[in-house]
């Protein structure tokens, strides 16, 4: 698990089974980066992109926790759609 995705889960308190769905997660996302780096691509890390989408997203009134929790789910789904 990254650095970055660590810090999050110590800073909002994930354990267990959800912390390993995010490793999980974070292992399909960086198989599906290896692709795109290869076409040339530049590629975040999955905790780059998850910011990336949660600051563009405008989602003013939440907490970084819940903008964090609304990026993964965005993540979530869009990598099950680049799976089927």
């Amino acid at each position: 698990m990254s650095k970055d995705l660590i810090e999050k889960c110590i800073e909002y308190g994930i354990t267990g089974e959800a912390k390993d769905f995010l490793e999980g997660m974070e292992n399909v996302f960086d198989k599906v980066s290896e692709e795109e780096k290869e076409a040339n691509e530049e590629v975040p890390t999955m905790y780059g992109w998850i910011k990336e989408n949660i600051d563009s997203a405008g989602l003013e009134g939440f907490t970084d926790e819940q903008k964090f929790f609304f990026g993964i789910g965005v993540l979530s789904s869009e990598l099950m759609n680049g799976l089927n």
